[in-house]
């Protein structure tokens, strides 16, 4: 379970975050080379209105890129 508060607490989020992806680990060092994730964020964030506070679905998708920049590691 995932929380999110913004300053204003009418427009807080609650939900799940999800996970997947992969990483590349150099085999002799362990350090990682490179990888991608992808997480998949689903809430309820409550939006003010004239008289209520209705509660809008929100599906938020970020993908994560790890790439190692320095070779002389």
């Amino acid at each position: 379970m995932v929380t999110e508060n913004d300053e204003d607490a009418s427009r807080s989020r609650k939900g799940y975050s999800y996970y997947s992806g992969r990483i590349c680990l150099d085999v002799m060092t362990g350090l990682p080379v490179r990888g991608t994730m992808l997480e998949s964020y689903i809430a309820l964030q409550n939006m003010p209105d004239e008289s209520e506070t209705k509660k809008v679905p929100v599906h938020v998708r970020r993908n994560v890129n790890l790439e190692l920049l320095d070779s002389n590691y």
